[in-house]
């Protein structure tokens, strides 16, 4: 089922882009944080990125956690992040528990492009 406007984000574990464990604990209910979901390397998800590369800045000043969850490998990740210099956090979703979790539908020939802000609960 999809999160609504004052739902609580679900908490979840998952793997980050140094491959170390992610615990949303740690971010939800600390700071406002917010969720996207683009495949790696694809136009619109490319140029999504870099807008909240370029607005990184903005984010970090409000306190704002952006982190990026697709289905794209760990080693996919690193790579993405390396070629447009992105300087937030990217996990990994490669069986799509997160996407179901959060109510995200796979959607444009399997590519997720939803966002979520974990600000809404």
């Amino acid at each position: 089922m999809e999160l609504q406007v004052g739902d609580k984000a679900p908490e979840f574990i998952a793997t980050n882009d140094k491959g170390e464990h992610f615990l949303s604990s740690d971010v939800i209910e600390k700071k406002p944080g917010t969720l996207f979901n683009p495949k790696n390397f694809t136009p619109g998800c490319t140029k999504e990125a870099c807008n909240f590369r370029d607005s990184y800045i903005d984010f970090e000043n409000l306190g704002v956690e952006v982190i990026d969850i697709s289905a794209d490998s760990i080693k996919s990740h690193t790579r993405f992040k390396n070629t447009y210099k992105l300087p937030f956090m990217f996990l990994s979703d490669s069986k799509g528990k997160l996407r179901k979790l959060f109510g995200v539908k796979s959607e444009l020939l399997g590519l997720t492009t939803r966002k979520r802000n974990l600000c809404d609960r």
